[in-house]
């Protein structure tokens, strides 16, 4: 395991004048849009972040990745786990850049299981504690200036509930981080305004009663230990575990086993062979980043797989009624499902949403699970 000290490296960031400057003096517009995660309501309403101005958002990232082929016999021995992190204050077009992207922990995964995350994240843990209660100092011609910070945390579904506690399995009887709603209750909910959220004070009672008796486990979905993250002050895994976009609709999500169920039942219709479609993805003519990023369609023993990455997604459901459109009969009710999807689409990818049009995005979503389950 190697860890990178997180104190020292946003000494070393703060004493360029160019970072500097994007903590102290830059900010969000006020305006009523959503942009950044500064723009939510968890993080406007929270104490520590109205209360210190010059708090350093330290946007952390959990991941997990292969470090050679992964169809090889001994690819597990190179499983590592990796924490990274990014500094929320700077511009958001910025973060994505690599030089802007800084590495805490890497460790190979079996240390992982044998020590559990509460071992390896502890001297991050310290660091995030000594940063949100003590901060660190920059000495500059002006002054010195004191800075402190917490963490947001970002991951997609299995690492979130690794980190967070949850059961990973998604197997228990209230499987979701966000809410409390059993498995069978959750087939039938349309309207996610029905759904009780996950409360801090709710989670922590779960965890009680799994410490008492663990067979309790399955029936709340969380874990025996406690999350690391919760010793921390200005966080709690409960209500900041937020889900990954790219991961839930495109990659392995709604998105990818939404367009092998409507493919199929075009195929099945007759409408299409998947011949035809395979045809049109390879001979259409992508342009700007979507050449980059065209989809790979493969069909294995009769049917269509769809596992790429999420840009190739996004970009087949994007591009989809353009290759198909005039083989479906006009007034299709799938179709429908797949209208109603891509509006799900356009609002969740757009750079900026007001707050009133969440409430329009809450309908498109309910109108997509009633066409759906119709």
């Amino acid at each position: 395991m190697q860890y990178v000290s997180l104190l020292d490296t946003l000494k070393c960031l703060l004493k360029h004048d160019d970072i500097f400057r994007q903590v102290v003096y830059s900010r969000h517009s006020a305006d009523d849009c959503l942009r950044d995660v500064v723009d939510g309501e968890h993080f406007k309403n929270h104490p520590f972040w109205q209360e210190t101005p010059l708090a350093l958002q330290i946007i952390l990232y959990f991941d997990e990745f292969i470090a050679v082929n992964q169809a090889g016999m001994r690819a597990p021995a190179y499983k590592y786990a990796a924490f990274y992190y990014q500094l929320g204050n700077i511009e958001p077009a910025l973060r994505s850049q690599f030089h802007c992207i800084f590495l805490a922990i890497l460790v190979k995964n079996k240390i992982v299981k044998k020590h559990g995350l509460n071992t390896v994240m502890r001297p991050l843990i310290e660091e995030l504690s000594v940063l949100e209660n003590i901060g660190i100092d920059i000495v500059k011609p002006k002054g010195t200036f004191k800075f402190r910070g917490a963490p947001l945390v970002v991951a997609d579904n299995l690492e979130s509930h690794a980190i967070g506690g949850f059961l990973e399995s998604f197997s228990a009887l209230r499987s979701c981080r966000f809410c409390t709603v059993t498995r069978d209750e959750l087939k039938k909910l349309i309207d996610i305004s029905k759904c009780p959220e996950k409360s801090i004070a709710s989670y922590n009672y779960q965890v009680a009663m799994v410490e008492t008796e663990p067979t309790l486990s399955s029936t709340y979905g969380v874990k025996k230990k406690r999350s690391p993250l919760n010793v921390l002050q200005q966080f709690h895994v409960a209500n900041a575990l937020p889900p990954d976009i790219l991961y839930d609709l495109f990659e392995f999500g709604l998105v990818s086993e939404s367009l092998v169920l409507l493919i199929d039942q075009y195929v099945l219709s007759g409408y299409f062979s998947l011949q035809y479609l395979a045809g049109r993805v390879k001979e259409f003519h992508y342009k700007g980043t979507d050449k980059i990023n065209r989809p790979e369609f493969v069909i294995l023993r009769g049917s269509v797989h769809i596992k790429q990455k999420a840009v190739q997604g996004w970009c087949l459901l994007r591009l989809y009624p353009l290759l198909v459109g005039d083989a479906v009969p006009e007034g299709n009710h799938k179709w429908k499902v797949l209208l109603a999807l891509l509006n799900i689409e356009e609002f969740i990818m757009c750079p900026s949403m007001s707050c009133a049009s969440i409430e329009f995005l809450n309908d498109v979503i309910q109108q997509f699970h009633y066409l759906y389950e119709k």
